[in-house]
């Protein structure tokens, strides 16, 4: 089976994601106008499906044949999370925060996203350090702090 790049831990949280989109939702959904997702859509030869709507005929687009970037973006607009960022994101997180954090972490430059992990992997080293600590929380953070700074000397 295919990953979808979500976490299987909030396939249970999120709506249910539909299999097909009208260039209209998409439009809503991409914050785009109509005209652009089908100029996108025929530039692309994204799949779709042909289907009897209001004065004749329209086209779906199929989840599974959109790029990659377009089905992401829809997936986190039905309140997925990505794989890449499942590890960094609160798990009591509201859908808005939760979208609001993956559209900047997309929007972010590629150095920016490194320096997040970088910082990221610190805190999750602290917590591990302060979880084995025998003490109280702010000597742990204490302790870590020192050993941190001198890592490297």
């Amino acid at each position: 089976m295919k990953s979808t790049g979500i976490a299987e831990s909030d396939r249970s949280k999120a709506a249910t994601v539909p299999e097909r989109f009208s260039a209209q939702d998409l439009a809503d959904i991409l914050r785009m106008s109509r005209q652009a997702v089908q100029k996108k859509a025929v530039a692309e030869s994204w799949e779709y499906q042909v289907s009897a709507g209001r004065g004749g005929q329209r086209n779906l687009f199929l989840l599974k044949g959109l790029p990659s970037d377009i089905r992401r973006r829809i997936l986190v607009h039905f309140g997925e999370v990505p794989e890449d960022l499942a590890e960094c994101m609160h798990p009591e997180a509201s859908a808005e925060s939760r979208s609001e954090c993956i559209s900047k972490w997309d929007a972010a430059k590629e150095w920016q996203r490194e320096v997040a992990r970088a910082r990221l992997a610190v805190l999750k080293a602290m917590d591990e350090f302060r979880a084995e600590f025998k003490g109280g929380r702010r000597a742990a953070m204490d302790r870590f702090s020192v050993l941190y700074e001198n890592r490297t000397r």
